[in-house]
C-alpha cells in the first residue's frame, strides 16, 4: 500500500461518512511502507473501532472479505488496468 493508491484519502472519506452512517466498517487489506502511517491516521481520527487493518492476507481470504463487503474498492485492479493502458499507449 502506498499513498499513491489513495488509501489515506479513503480513510479520511470513511471517517466523514462514518459520522453519518454509524454502522459502517472499513477493512484495509494489504501491506506496504505506509501501513504504520495508516494505522496512526486511523487512531488520530478516532475510528479504530470501525476500521480493521489486516495486513497481507492469502488470496482465499480476499474472497472471504470481498463476498461480505457491500462496497469494495479494488485498487489493485484499477492500477493493473492503468498499467495496461499505459503499455498500450507506448506501442
Amino acid at each position: 500500500m502506498t499513498f499513491t493508491k489513495g488509501v489515506d484519502i479513503l480513510i479520511k472519506a470513511f471517517h466523514k461518512a462514518s459520522r453519518h452512517y454509524h454502522d459502517l466498517k472499513l477493512i484495509v487489506v494489504g501491506e506496504g511502507e505506509e501501513l504504520d502511517q495508516y494505522r496512526s491516521l486511523i487512531k488520530n481520527l478516532g475510528i479504530e473501532s470501525k476500521v480493521i487493518v489486516t495486513g497481507l492476507v492469502p488470496e482465499d481470504a480476499l474472497l472471504y472479505y470481498t463476498i461480505r463487503l457491500q462496497i469494495s474498492l479494488l485498487i489493485l485492479l484499477l492500477q493493473a488496468l492503468r498499467r495496461l493502458a499505459l503499455l498500450y499507449l507506448k506501442q
